[in-house]
């Protein structure tokens, strides 16, 4: 039997935005949003493992709009880690995805 945490677990709106973040960087570098995701998913479960954290765990009504944001940089920030040293990238166009979808975030998500 599974551990929590052997494998990500999200809800029905961590799988929206990681979607909406999905779209936003692909429209700035040249990858498929499947591509884009796979990394995603990657970053948010690498991350969740090292802070034992479950999407419950950060959906709790006492995590504050900047701890969401907090937490999202941190994870973005395993994203371009991983995407860099597997794929050639853009780095300047990743930069300004990761800004764009970071804004996305604070706009749509942050404050639920």
């Amino acid at each position: 039997m599974s551990k929590p945490l052997d494998k990500i677990d999200v809800d029905k709106i961590q799988r929206q935005i990681i979607g909406d973040f999905a779209d936003i960087i692909s429209k700035e570098i040249d990858q498929s949003q499947m591509v884009i995701k796979g990394f995603l998913w990657k970053a948010l479960r690498k991350w969740q493992k090292e802070h034992g954290m479950t999407h419950s765990d950060t959906e709790r009504d006492f995590i504050t709009p900047d701890e969401r944001i907090q937490q999202t940089k941190e994870i973005f920030e395993i994203f371009r880690f991983t995407i860099v040293s597997s794929i050639d990238i853009n780095s300047k166009a990743l930069e300004t995805a990761i800004r764009n979808s970071l804004r996305h975030y604070e706009q749509h998500y942050a404050n639920r």
